[in-house]
């Protein structure tokens, strides 16, 4: 009998079945753990909920952030979203049995193997909880939304305050911080304050914060956690940090692990995926920070790729790289006196020409470094080139 976990299937349906195959998984004798995010960006979330409920008790999963969001968006708690692709799953005749199935998931669960325990969750455990305490606050949310008034709960749900815990927290607030943290939780400060603005590599955290893995007082220190969420941070083995989630929607791979006779024996297994979602720019501005200036001249700085592609949509400034920051597009290289963030993805270049051989270099690295297919990093310096061009055109137009 084989244990194993997977990272974040995300409505790739087809990639899941490629997995199981692969693993050459038996339902009468091992037992998969999937780590969240069933749905969603992907093709075919119906059939990957269809596929997890036949095979239920064998495949065990916990709630992400994706899942919930698709019990939000279904009973009009929240509008959906502009890459969602749960239109189908929706309007299927068996939506409203998936949705009850899929609500009736833990955030967290402990399995015992070897002697030893693995804590799953979806995307993080703050500094603060043990193992022992994460399951049990886990166990809150479990609960409502399991009971009648449910809905009740997923209206408050939604918000980034409080953004750390407190045993004093009670009601919503209490159970936001719970939610927040096992199911979105990427950095956070050194006393355990998240933050959700950012999404890029561990490897560059923005100022003042740090991995959750990497707290210095963390108190699972020492207990293997196995997580997705994380696809900018690709895959990890860690001896108590395990890390699955290695892009799989993004065209990147479905990644599972199988533990030998304790946690410490893994093997790595993993299927290439048809990419579903388009990155845009998020390739190139992984990990990066630059330092801005606004348009009443205040530096901004650590304003990374999340902020970047969104400050014109969401914050309606126009952000300017000037002075000592004039000599480094955004992936590090020479762009020229000034660069214009206007909006959703529109670098607008109003100086010297972008070199879009280092760019295209650059962003074939990350892809490599993520398990992106040959034709994809190929791929990726066309997206440069035309990048450049369609940046010379809005140049071009500029009064």
């Amino acid at each position: 009998m084989a244990l194993y976990c997977a990272g974040d299937i995300q409505g790739c349906a087809q990639a899941f079945e490629r997995l199981l195959a692969h693993i050459g998984f038996s339902p009468s004798r091992d037992t998969l753990h999937l780590l969240g995010d069933l749905v969603n960006r992907g093709p075919d979330s119906t059939a990957v909920l269809r596929r997890c409920m036949a095979l239920e008790g064998s495949v065990q999963v916990i709630l992400g952030n994706h899942d919930l969001h698709l019990l939000a968006v279904a009973h009009g708690v929240r509008p959906p979203s502009r890459r969602d692709t749960l239109h189908d799953l929706l309007a299927d005749p068996g939506c409203a049995a998936m949705l009850d199935w899929l609500r009736r998931q833990p955030l967290a669960r402990e399995v015992r193997h070897g002697g030893e325990a693995l804590l799953l969750v979806h995307a993080g455990v703050l500094p603060a909880w043990t193992a022992a305490r994460t399951l049990r606050l886990a166990d809150e949310v479990h609960a409502v939304l399991r009971a009648p008034r449910w809905l009740d709960f997923l209206r408050q749900m939604y918000g980034n305050q409080p953004e750390a815990w407190s045993e004093a927290l009670q009601g919503a607030d209490r159970l936001r911080v719970i939610v927040n943290a096992l199911t979105r939780l990427r950095f956070c400060s050194a006393q355990g304050q998240m933050d959700f603005s950012s999404s890029e590599s561990a490897a560059t955290p923005p100022a003042g914060l740090m991995p959750w893995f990497d707290v210095p007082s963390r108190r699972t220190r020492g207990q293997l956690i196995a997580f997705g969420h994380w696809s900018t941070l690709g895959w990890m083995d860690r001896p108590d940090v395990l890390g699955l989630d290695t892009g799989c929607v993004w065209g990147g791979s479905l990644s599972a692990v199988r533990f030998g006779g304790t946690l410490a024996e893994r093997e790595h297994l993993q299927v290439r995926c048809a990419q579903a979602q388009q990155p845009g720019l998020r390739a190139h501005l992984v990990g990066h920070r630059v330092p801005l200036r606004s348009a009443d001249g205040t530096e901004q700085h650590g304003i990374r790729r999340h902020r970047l592609c969104h400050v014109g949509v969401r914050d309606r400034l126009a952000m300017r790289i000037v002075g000592a920051a004039a000599d480094k597009t955004l992936v590090g290289h020479e762009a020229g006196p000034e660069l214009l963030v206007h909006g959703r993805d529109q670098l607008l270049h109003l100086g010297h020409r972008l070199r879009s051989d280092a760019v295209a270099g650059k962003q074939e690295e990350i892809f490599r470094s993520h398990g992106f297919c040959p034709e994809k990093v190929a791929e990726s310096r066309g997206f440069a080139n035309r990048r450049k061009a369609g940046v010379q055109a809005e140049t071009a137009a500029l009064p």
